[in-house]
């Protein structure tokens, strides 16, 4: 691995393999800011990490780290991250021969690559993100970083003036943080679903409790995260495959579902975002994309994002509008369990039919309040309303 004498390493992909702005700041992670030109600054565990994209390659070093952050487990650290044990090259070449829709915008999106992250992180990033914009979701989780996490000594201050950096709080760390806490650091609703996570994961066994979601079958893992208050199908399929090696998830929230009513399900155009409906949407998804079918997803998620949306040849504004159709949106609240079982069909209930259906609440307005909220969303590239609500 080359390095130079300001500790820059290369990483050893090529732009098919990994492209920093398709899979950083597309709504997978907010520990991370845009520092330069093709730069980004964040935080891996106990490192600070400096990452810039170079022409067909991708150069990093650690610029901050904690004490016990050993120096030799730097590019472990770093290659597990970025799940470089994947070959994404080899599953795009299948998904562009399976899919004629992937393999025209695929080639705009190149090296979309999913991340493996800590699973308390990504399961507390996701739920800050109910109801919520990339930047205020960015806010929320440097608020708890800051407020509750360690402070990482930079290594290379002198060559840094960017703002502090922290890890994220462990559990226990976060059980520090009372309701009232979070909710004068602007948390509001969020603040309770934090805390009974908090609570409800240490009398479960804690990270280590998390971390066994890996090694078991992924409707097993989405089952046991919507047992967590204030997690729904879709936080819970964001954990599971942004943590958990869930790969075949797919997170289905209204630009999905409007993703997949355009190409592979039509038939579902117009109908309400079910538990039942969440099911077809994954079992279609994987059926045409196979066991990484949610990374295949993720491309096709970016390139529907609107800082994207024009960079693909012959898209039409129809195709745009179509993207925020519909007059109304169905949220869950807090739907549990059972809802999970639903959507990764655990429980036998009838997909097609939407028996066995869940608490939710409406928003009505029409298709023109509906497309100009999706489209706010969308300009703020958050990751989508996950379909839980909360008052």
């Amino acid at each position: 691995m080359a390095t130079d004498c300001a500790g820059w390493h290369l990483l050893g992909t090529p732009r098919e393999e990994l492209r920093l702005e398709h899979t950083l700041p597309t709504g997978q992670s907010f520990r991370w800011r845009e520092t330069g030109d093709d730069e980004y600054t964040g935080v891996i565990g106990q490192r600070v990490v400096q990452i810039r994209q170079l022409e067909d390659d991708v150069a990093w070093r650690i610029i901050g780290r904690a004490p016990q952050a050993a120096e030799a487990e730097d590019t472990a650290v770093l290659a597990d991250y970025f799940n470089l044990s994947t070959p994404l090259a080899d599953l795009v070449r299948t998904w562009s021969a399976s899919c004629d829709h992937f393999a025209r915008i695929q080639p705009y999106f190149q090296g979309a690559r999913m991340l493996r992250q800590d699973p308390t992180e990504t399961l507390f990033q996701f739920l800050c993100s109910s109801n919520n914009h990339i930047s205020r979701i960015h806010g929320m989780v440097e608020r708890l970083c800051s407020g509750w996490g360690t402070r990482l000594p930079l290594t290379r201050s002198d060559e840094y003036g960017g703002p502090a950096h922290h890890a994220f709080p462990t559990l226990d760390q976060l059980a520090a943080a009372s309701e009232a806490d979070l909710r004068a650091a602007g948390f509001g609703y969020r603040a309770r679903f934090v805390t009974g996570s908090v609570a409800r994961l240490r009398a479960l066994g804690g990270e280590a409790w998390l971390a066994t979601l890996r090694a078991g079958p992924p409707n097993v893992a989405v089952a046991a995260l919507c047992t967590l208050p204030g997690v729904g199908p879709k936080v819970a399929a964001c954990a599971a495959l942004f943590s958990l090696d869930a790969h075949a998830l797919v997170p289905v929230d209204v630009h999905v579902l409007a993703l997949a009513t355009r190409h592979y399900l039509p038939a579902l155009r117009g109908k309400a975002l079910t538990p039942a409906l969440h099911a077809q949407v994954q079992a279609a998804f994987v059926a045409r994309f196979g066991a990484h079918a949610g990374w295949a997803h993720n491309t096709l998620f970016i390139s529907e994002l609107a800082r994207y949306r024009g960079r693909v040849p012959g898209t039409t504004r129809a195709e745009e509008v179509l993207l925020a159709r519909g007059s109304e949106v169905a949220e869950e609240v807090d739907a549990g369990p059972d809802a999970c079982a639903r959507v990764v069909g655990m429980d036998g209930s009838d997909a097609s039919t939407g028996k066995g259906g869940r608490a939710r609440r409406k928003r009505k307005g029409g298709a023109a309040s509906v497309a100009s909220s999706l489209v706010e969303e969308q300009m703020e590239l958050a990751p989508t309303t996950p379909p839980q609500a909360a008052a």
